[in-house]
């Protein structure tokens, strides 16, 4: 493992929407064009989201 991700606060924030809402499940990785996606079982949206590297 070379680092994590902490997306807490967006299922929680997911959560508090939609009542129907689950867990964070859905992470996939676009190599062509850099970029993570996020989703969730149920969840209605899906997050482009950059990862920042930051110092620890």
């Amino acid at each position: 493992i070379l680092g994590w991700i902490d997306l807490s606060k967006l299922a929680n924030q997911i959560a508090r929407e939609d009542s129907n809402a689950d867990v964070l499940n859905g992470i996939a990785y676009d190599p062509e064009r850099d970029r993570i996606f996020i989703t969730g079982k149920k969840w209605r949206k899906l997050f482009e989201i950059k990862v920042i590297e930051t110092k620890n």
